[in-house]
């Protein structure tokens, strides 16, 4: 009795302890009575405290109920941290997958619109080439024409320079035949003239007939005298008719038929026949050589004629084909000058439509990347914050 009551009055001082360290105290069990213990009078006496056993258990319960609060508060805000994160990190992927979305977006268009700028470049290069090409060819007909047109000018120039000196050599020698024509009708005049029965023969003839010629031994008889005349046909006649005429003249001579002489057969007759066949085959030889140098003269003129023709076709094609081969070297320099414009037109134009690409798609990436990044910033701070 006196050991058990100082352990009782122990485990009463220290049970509100014990109730709260002990995990496996429970607030259903029971608690004993309390009673009150008399000791001895020699022994000291410890009055212990009192506990109301429903105080305790209400307080035990009220710890129990805030302790299982706290517990599911923490639970609760563990579920709600998780659920936050998740969600950020939702948000966070589907931020970046819209941020891959518009990158590939802006990209595709970038591509699509350089492919388009491309065809067009294409395009109007293969215009452009086109319209070079058809204007080389229509230079190039227009200087076939010219030249067509130049070559038919010199040969027209050529023909009609050709017809000119034709007309001029016709007309030469349609001159040279009039001035033969009018030399022998002045002949036949002047011989027409003579007397008909004037005889050149004797001394006493010729002072008998009052002449004063230097022929002493000749005269002229009507039978003789169309003879003589086939001799003075200018240079119009022809070789072979002088010919005939000498050899008539000395036929007629030999027979004694146009000479009268002092005696038949005599020396001076013979010698009036060498003389007119003298006269006649001078006269004869003076007309030849007058008619080769006419005809002569006339060739060379015609030859002239022709050379000088000949000359300015010649330059005329020379000047034709200069003038076409600078015009078509001047066409030929147009075209190279527009195609270097045109050129020049097209790289510019490329040059400006890949820097606005550029410009626009590093926009659009920075523009992109700034986007994701806030988002990314924001879930951080939300998840941070949760």
């Amino acid at each position: 009795m006196l050991l058990a009551a100082p352990l009782l009055s122990l485990s009463l001082v220290l049970h509100p302890a014990l109730m709260r360290t002990a995990p496996m105290h429970s607030a259903s069990m029971p608690l004993a009575p309390m009673r009150s213990v008399t000791f001895m009078a020699d022994q000291p006496t410890v009055e212990p405290p009192v506990y109301d056993v429903d105080e305790v258990q209400a307080g035990e319960a009220k710890a129990a109920a805030e302790a299982a609060a706290a517990k599911a508060a923490e639970e609760a805000a563990a579920v709600k941290a998780v659920e936050e994160a998740a969600a950020a990190k939702a948000a966070e992927e589907a931020a970046a997958a819209k941020a891959a979305e518009e990158a590939a977006a802006a990209a595709k268009a970038a591509e699509e619109a350089k492919a388009a700028k491309a065809a067009e470049e294409a395009k109007a290069k293969a215009a452009a080439e086109a319209a070079a090409a058809k204007a080389a060819e229509e230079a190039k007909a227009k200087a076939a024409a010219e030249a067509a047109a130049a070559k038919a000018a010199a040969e027209a120039a050529a023909k009609a320079a050709a017809e000119a000196a034709a007309a001029k050599a016709e007309a030469e020698a349609a001159a040279a035949a009039k001035a033969a024509e009018d030399a022998a009708a002045a002949e036949a005049a002047r011989q027409a003239t003579a007397p008909a029965g004037f005889v050149w023969g004797s001394t006493s003839a010729q002072a008998s007939a009052g002449s004063t010629s230097s022929h002493t031994e000749l005269g002229w008889r009507p039978s003789l005298m169309p003879v003589l005349r086939k001799c003075s046909d200018g240079p119009g006649g022809s070789g072979a008719r002088r010919a005939e005429a000498v050899k008539a003249v000395a036929a007629a001579v030999a027979a004694g038929s146009g000479v009268v002489a002092a005696g038949a057969g005599s020396e001076a007759g013979v010698a009036a026949a060498a003389q007119v066949a003298t006269m006649v085959a001078e006269r004869a030889a003076e007309s030849s050589v007058a008619a080769n140098a006419e005809a002569t003269r006339a060739e060379a003129a015609r030859a002239a004629a022709g050379r000088e023709a000949a000359a300015r076709v010649v330059a005329a094609r020379a000047v034709a084909a200069r003038v076409a081969a600078a015009r078509a070297a001047a066409r030929a320099e147009e075209a190279r000058a527009v195609a270097a414009v045109a050129e020049e037109a097209r790289a510019a134009a490329a040059t400006e439509v890949a820097t606005a690409t550029a410009v626009r798609a590093e926009g659009a990436t920075e523009g992109v990347a700034t986007a994701t990044a806030a988002r990314v910033e924001e879930a951080r701070v939300v998840a941070t914050a949760a």
